[in-house]
C-alpha cells in the first residue's frame, strides 16, 4: 500500500505508483478503517476474535510520512 517498489503499482491496476505522499494518506485511510472494523468485532460473533484481539501491524519506512504513519498506527497494544 505504500511501496516504493514500481512493479507494485501492478497490484493495484495502476502503471505507476501515486505519489509518495498520496501513497501514505491512502496507507493512513486503510489503517483507519481496518483499526475500525477489528475495534467493532462483537464479543458472541460466530468466528472467534484472535487473541491479540487485533493483527499485528508493521511498518519499514523511513521517510517523514511513514514515521508518522508508524506512530498513529502500528504503536498500539
Amino acid at each position: 500500500m505504500t511501496a516504493a517498489i514500481a512493479g507494485a503499482a501492478a497490484n493495484y491496476r495502476s502503471a505507476q505508483l501515486p505519489a509518495h505522499a498520496d501513497r501514505y494518506e491512502r496507507g493512513g485511510e486503510f489503517e483507519e478503517v481496518v483499526t475500525r472494523l477489528w475495534e467493532a468485532w462483537e464479543p458472541d460473533a460466530p468466528i472467534p476474535r484472535s487473541p491479540p484481539g487485533r493483527p499485528v501491524l508493521a511498518q519499514v519506512g523511513s521517510s517523514p510520512a511513514g514515521m508518522a504513519l508508524g506512530a498513529r498506527w502500528f504503536s498500539r497494544t
